[in-house]
């Protein structure tokens, strides 16, 4: 009962009195061959933050900022990474955003904030803006952040221009 890939397809060859246990056989295959798919898009996707967190090591090591901020009586929210200004005391807030769930918990924490009154910047830079969020999420979101970056290579080529802009003028 060994299995080949043909030309992109997987093939297996049964004896009929064994069509029973081929076929089974054959859905656990599938299963562990899907199951291998849904893995790579997932590390893939894993590596945003990682990227992310790269790019801003890189890119925005010349701002002082913090990783992984809670807020203060609300555990559950959290800042990517706040960055302090020179010139006013409103922080920069980033936010990374891969999927419908990071989006909401984002357009949350800064309509907390707004609703506080706690002046802050935010901007959110999304894995890629047209897949991985609902529509829903995605213009909540845009609504609710001051800028955003549709992509990490957008991100990477206008970041430290903006952040200058947005952390050392007056």
């Amino acid at each position: 009962k060994e299995a080949e890939n043909k030309d992109g397809n997987i093939c297996m060859t049964v004896k009929p009195e064994q069509l029973f246990t081929g076929i089974m056989t054959f859905s656990q295959l599938v299963d562990q061959v899907c199951s291998l798919n849904i893995l790579s898009r997932e590390t893939v996707s894993e590596l945003f933050y990682e990227n992310l967190n790269s790019l801003v090591e890189t890119k925005l090591s010349s701002f002082i900022y913090e990783k992984d901020v809670y807020l203060p009586r609300y555990p559950d929210m959290k800042i990517d990474y706040v960055f302090r200004s020179d010139c006013d005391n409103r922080p920069l807030c980033l936010f990374g955003i891969k999927d419908t769930n990071k989006a909401q918990q984002t357009t949350i924490c800064c309509l907390q904030l707004a609703q506080k009154n706690i002046p802050i910047k935010s901007v959110a830079v999304f894995e890629n803006l047209d897949s991985g969020v609902t529509k829903f999420a995605r213009n909540s979101l845009v609504n609710t952040v001051g800028k955003v970056f549709s992509d990490l290579e957008g991100f990477k080529e206008n970041a430290h221009q903006y952040f200058e802009n947005e952390l050392r003028s007056a």
